[in-house]
């Protein structure tokens, strides 16, 4: 009966040392979401109020190119001007896709924790 509760006992230590490792590691992943998501709404706001001011910008510039130079000359320039904005708009296009690619994936830091307690309670080859 004795050895019966020592191992009630060990069975019971164990479970709560898990229990206390996976509560760590899901307060982790939240961490981690809550980061992931205020980053992502706070690049979201910025790009669109930059789009936007950009946006009511160049519209303002071109026009005022297109009406300084000499009436015949108008097509060119509002074709030079749409070349110049197509150009900008690929650059800009592969700069988000470089930056995205630089981002660490969702929950990286959770994944790399829970491979080390994976391989601490691992039975080594030595036991």
């Amino acid at each position: 009966m004795e050895g019966d509760a020592g191992i009630e006992s060990s069975v019971r230590g164990a479970a709560a040392i898990a229990l206390g490792a996976v509560s760590t590691r899901l307060e982790l992943l939240g961490s981690e979401f809550e980061e992931d998501r205020a980053w992502l709404a706070r690049i979201v706001l910025v790009a669109v109020a930059a789009a936007f001011c950009l946006g009511v910008g160049l519209v303002l510039v071109a026009l005022f190119i297109v009406m300084a130079v000499d009436p015949a000359d108008r097509l060119l320039a509002l074709g030079t001007i749409a070349f110049a904005f197509a150009g900008a708009a690929a650059g800009l296009a592969l700069w988000v896709a470089a930056m995205t690619r630089r981002k660490p994936r969702l929950f990286s830091a959770s994944a790399a924790e829970l491979k080390l307690d994976a391989e601490r309670i691992r039975p080594t080859a030595a036991s």
